[in-house]
């Protein structure tokens, strides 16, 4: 069982390689788990994601920014979805139990002020989310430190990005 798994996946990778026509910007297929959960990750125009959806998703994305990583010194790794510490685990555990969809990017570079880099790599996150699991009734922004100014940013801007409501 595990082999066909392992060969379907690659055939779904290899499609979205072929399909998105660049590596860099390719998307590893949805892998379910025992929970019902997809996780899906990639980059966009340079910048990884991660996005976690639940078995039964209630409307909401939860987007988080990270903060400001110092240039020189190593960010923590992976794509954090939340900012709960000291085990983001069980805050996205239970986000994802209670039908909260997670999202977030490391922002191109990673490191340094990124203010532009974030607002661009967020927003196109939010557009490859809509476009691949659907357009959330609301979208919940949060971040530490410089990730909530990114929010804020976000929140500001979402009406000039939404134009007028549908």
């Amino acid at each position: 069982m595990r082999r066909g798994l392992r060969g379907l996946a690659m055939a779904g990778l290899l499609i979205g390689l072929l399909v998105s026509g660049s590596p860099a910007n390719a998307v590893a297929p949805a892998v379910a788990v025992a929970t019902g959960r997809h996780t899906y990750t990639g980059t966009i125009d340079g910048a990884d994601f991660r996005v976690e959806t639940p078995r039964r998703w209630n409307g909401t994305l939860v987007l988080f920014s990270h903060g400001n990583w110092p240039v020189g010194f190593p960010p923590p790794g992976g794509i954090w979805l939340s900012n709960r510490p000291p085990d983001r685990s069980r805050t996205e555990a239970w986000l994802l139990d209670n039908g909260y969809a997670l999202a977030a990017s490391n922002f191109k570079g990673v490191t340094g002020f990124a203010m532009k880099d974030a607002l661009q790599d967020q927003i196109a996150l939010l557009d490859w989310f809509e476009a691949n699991i659907g357009r959330p009734r609301r979208t919940v922004a949060t971040g530490h430190s410089n990730g909530a100014a990114i929010s804020a940013l976000l929140a500001a801007g979402a009406a000039r990005r939404r134009g007028s409501p549908r």
